[in-house]
């Protein structure tokens, strides 16, 4: 795809960026949770075209919101380095096999994806490793103790109420469409 650098190109395409870069800097989702869907839509890309702008698009998107939870001391570095390795091998691997995927497949993968860590986010926000992963993952961060380790048992039975009745009303809402 090509398109003519107008005025108001620059301030949609500059405006897009202002959005996935917030959300980025927000959530650390890198930005392509939002932008490859939106490039792919919006700008009639082709998948793998939208992913490769997406990871363009991460690496100063990622550094600008590394920096700044930098200053507020919410990066264990050490941590981040040894998961960029696995990261880095991962992010290689994946954009070679990606090459040799239609673009409807990746499409697929892509929605396939979002719909599996959408449904675990509202299923399960525990977020912890379990087993003999603990102590890896206590051996490599400086801070093992999350806010959900402080709540009480009757906190988080609450809250665990509250996401199964959330998804109860999303099925129901689904069966009335």
């Amino acid at each position: 795809m090509s398109f003519t650098l107008t005025a108001l190109t620059v301030t949609v395409v500059v405006s897009l960026g202002l959005v996935v870069g917030f959300i980025s800097g927000l959530l650390g989702i890198g930005g392509g949770v939002v932008l490859v869907p939106i490039l792919i839509k919006f700008f009639d890309l082709d998948p793998h075209r939208a992913v490769g702008i997406s990871l363009a698009v991460i690496v100063p998107t990622a550094l600008a919101g590394a920096y700044r939870h930098g200053l507020n001391s919410e990066i264990n570095l050490r941590f981040a380095l040894i998961l960029s390795v696995g990261g880095i091998l991962g992010a290689l691997l994946g954009s070679t096999i990606g090459t040799y995927l239609s673009a409807v497949t990746l499409k697929k993968a892509f929605g396939i994806l979002m719909v599996c860590i959408g449904l675990n986010m509202l299923l399960d926000w525990s977020g912890r490793l379990s087993g003999s992963s603990d102590a890896i993952a206590e051996e490599l961060s400086d801070t093992v103790s999350t806010e959900r380790e402080h709540q009480s048992d009757k906190t988080l039975l609450n809250q665990k109420t509250k996401n199964q009745d959330l998804v109860y009303r999303l099925f129901q809402c689904a069966k009335r469409l």
